[in-house]
């Protein structure tokens, strides 16, 4: 599917868990492959080391209380939601 989407000459990509049910080879190649674009890319993932090693800019939405409010935290790096689960555990 994914080849199918590039030969459509794409201006944004957007994936929801990119990496979820991947091998490692496929992994590895995802990353490279995200790494690689030329044109905007925004994806949604809880997998901490694709978000490290790919993303430049994160927000991170957290949801305070369910089903009715969202807390948004607008964050630069990984760093930074690392640290404070690290200070909350």
């Amino acid at each position: 599917m994914l080849l199918i989407e590039m030969l459509k000459n794409p201006t944004i990509f957007l994936f929801d868990e990119p990496s979820n049910d991947l091998d490692y080879d496929s992994l590895i190649w995802l990353e490279n492959f995200m790494k690689e674009l030329d044109i905007p890319l925004i994806f949604v993932s809880h997998d901490t080391k694709l978000l490290a090693n790919v993303a430049n800019k994160i927000i991170h939405l957290e949801q305070v209380k369910r089903r009715t409010e969202a807390k948004i935290l607008f964050l630069i790096t990984l760093t930074r939601i690392i640290s404070k689960k690290e200070k909350i555990l």
